[in-house]
């Protein structure tokens, strides 16, 4: 857990508390340059000003860079550009019809909210790999709007028709999660048609921090496990701040969405040094605290201030007893510059980093596909089940890491009742007597992996696989951890595993 303190120099820093057991500026010399000019300079100069961009130039790109890493955390214009274009390669070496097939089924084209589409310069669509549009649906055609009533396909006719590509926002469904968010989208007119039909390929992100984006259904401190997670919640506890000022102080304090476990906010008064606000431990609050270094003599509070003051943003790495040992243990914050009312904060949340490393690599939900990597993500949950306590739930029952198509993780009890169980299938017989469809105690079988001196190991039974509602042969990998004095089971499991 996080706390803030600043020493003599305006520093300050993020300290633990306890834990739940349970628990935009447009260059307006440039305008008036390009006023005077007219429209076509106007277009000439904006299109030398693209190219000079290297990330956005023609033929400035690599096409690999989309296979690094998850096609999900795309956040920035450059490299949905980038994406884009690769499309537009792709199509090229392998043709419509097979590029259609590898962007609707290749994880390397479509992740998450990220996907491609295309239009032709009528305005119709061609494909959509997110599967919210068909061709011929009600809605196909130049005329579709947002729900703000923005005619967003014509802006995509005409940004490609007149630039040749470009970016166009309005306001559309993530697929992930069904919510109508604030959409980034980058158009472009592509090389080869689409039969007879001219093409428009395109793709789009929902950025992290609209307003709409930081809706408390997608962004509380029981989701934040990532890098890109954390950066999030304290983006949008600063634009909480900055619509609300000091006022929504309390909330970050009290409410639950901000304050969950391992992780809450944190705010200081960059030049005073003084604590604001801390949500783990709000005797802090009023307090100058300065001099604080961490277990190994590093000065972590002088940094966080050091980047607030100096880069805007950034990372903090230190070792702070965790409230689940009390141990020292490694931990990073990230903290952020925000001004208010003309006054500057620092402004940050925490996170404690996995005991075992090899967590950091883990495979998410949906890149599990070998016993090797199953072992793991079931080992790195049990963990987390183990220091987080029931704070740990709502992560495995919400974050894509660790539910994704037919992958995700179970928790149960010595009674053999669900703790964590994304499925309604026979949850109703949830009890050490239910057998699956060859007579096997699955539950109990279970349970006793949990209980045995190994206090891990496989099974199989008969289950409903949720991506075809079929029940077919599923192996789990189960590892028993101890909360709140009691074994529980935390596994998971693939279908076909040879």
């Amino acid at each position: 857990m996080v706390c803030l303190g600043q020493n003599p120099q305006g520093t300050f820093s993020g300290v633990s508390g306890s834990g739940q057991s349970l628990r935009e500026a447009k260059d307006k010399t440039m305008v008036n340059t390009l006023q005077r000019f007219g429209q076509a300079i106007a277009v000439a100069v904006a299109f030398l000003a693209l190219m000079s961009v290297p990330s956005l130039a023609m033929g400035d790109y690599d096409c690999n860079t989309i296979s690094i890493g998850r096609l999900a955390a795309l956040q920035t214009r450059a490299a949905l550009v980038n994406f884009v274009r690769c499309a537009e390669q792709h199509v090229a070496d392998v043709g419509w019809v097979q590029a259609q097939a590898d962007f609707h089924n290749d994880s390397k084209w479509k992740d998450g909210a990220i996907y491609l589409f295309a239009i032709d310069t009528d305005g119709y669509l061609i494909f959509s790999a997110g599967g919210l549009s068909a061709p011929g649906d009600a809605n196909d055609g130049p005329d579709r709007v947002d729900v703000d009533g923005k005619l967003f396909r014509q802006r995509f006719m005409y940004t490609a028709g007149t630039f040749g590509s470009g970016f166009v926002t309005y306001r559309f469904t993530d697929p992930t999660t069904g919510e109508i968010l604030p959409k980034v989208s980058y158009v472009k007119s592509v090389r080869e048609s689409y039969g007879e039909r001219k093409a428009i390929l395109g793709a789009g992100f929902y950025p992290n921090v609209a307003p709409g984006a930081c809706s408390p259904s997608r962004v509380r401190a029981s989701l934040v496990y990532t890098y890109a997670d954390i950066e999030q919640f304290v983006q949008c506890a600063e634009l909480e701040l900055k619509q609300r000022g000091l006022a929504a102080l309390y909330d970050l304090r009290s409410d639950v969405r901000w304050n969950s476990g391992p992780v809450y906010i944190f705010l200081g008064a960059r030049g005073q040094g003084s604590m604001v606000l801390h949500g783990a431990n709000p005797s802090l609050e009023g307090q100058y605290l300065g001099g604080w270094v961490d277990s190994t003599g590093f000065e972590y509070v002088r940094e966080m201030a050091d980047i607030a003051a100096h880069y805007g943003d950034g990372y903090t790495y230190y070792e702070f007893p965790s409230p689940a040992t009390g141990i020292a243990e490694p931990k990073v914050s990230y903290v952020r510059n925000v001004n208010i009312d003309g006054f500057d904060y620092v402004l940050g949340a925490g996170l404690y980093i996995p005991a075992n490393m090899a967590c950091l690599d883990m495979p998410t939900a949906g890149e599990v596909g070998t016993r090797a990597e199953l072992e793991l993500f079931v080992t790195c949950a049990a963990e987390m089940v183990a220091s987080r306590g029931a704070n740990a739930f709502e992560l495995l029952l919400n974050h894509p890491t660790w539910i994704e198509g037919s992958t995700y993780i179970f928790v149960s009890d010595q009674q053999c009742h669900n703790l964590v169980q994304p499925l309604d299938y026979r949850a109703e017989e949830a009890t050490c007597d239910r057998v699956d469809a060859e007579g096997t105690l699955l539950d109990q079988n279970i349970k006793d992996i949990a209980n045995s001196e190994a206090g891990k190991g496989y099974t199989s039974y008969i289950w409903q696989n949720p991506a075809t509602d079929k029940e077919e042969r599923k192996t789990s990998y189960v590892v028993g951890v101890e909360l709140d004095g009691e074994t529980v089971s935390v596994g998971a499991g693939l279908y076909g595993l040879e």
